[in-house]
């Protein structure tokens, strides 16, 4: 990821299926930070979870000209989700959150947020069917509080 601060042209990164996990992606994050020109960023089933994508919405605003991102089956959840909204480029065109479990603090915000990016062509956001998420597919309302409260300790 390193490698990345030294290709400043570069305008289409695809590390789908790529086990990034949390430390794979704060490295990335630190590397897209010299990747200004970035246009698309595909992370599809990259092991993310909710700390990688906090660590990767902290680097969202080095990438001025981001119009996609794709980050499905990466097992996000509200606090990620969350994160990420904050964090989203005003240029974004296309953003696939799809099968993850966003809840209903994630839509919720979800809902807040994509109003506000004018650029936008399409949204993928349904949440991945129980099955796809043995580790909280589905979420009580005890869950739900936890979550959110996850995702305020992110913040």
């Amino acid at each position: 990821a390193r490698a990345l601060g030294e290709l400043p042209a570069l305008s289409h990164l695809d590390l789908s299926g790529c086990a990034l996990g949390v430390e794979g992606a704060e490295e990335l994050a630190r590397g897209l930070a010299g990747c200004g020109q970035l246009a698309t960023l595909v992370l599809a089933e990259a092991g993310l979870g909710d700390h990688g994508a906090a660590a990767l919405a902290r680097a969202l605003p080095s990438l001025p000209r981001l119009t996609s991102l794709c980050l499905r089956r990466n097992a996000l959840h509200a606090p990620g989700v969350l994160a990420l909204c904050d964090a989203l480029p005003s240029a974004i065109a296309h953003l696939d959150l799809s099968h993850n479990f966003p809840g209903a603090a994630g839509f919720r915000r979800l809902a807040q947020v994509l109003p506000r990016c004018s650029a936008l062509v399409s949204a993928l956001v349904h949440a991945a069917p129980a099955e796809e998420g043995a580790a909280g597919g589905t979420a009580t309302g005890q869950e739900a509080r936890e979550e959110e409260e996850e995702a305020r300790l992110l913040g």
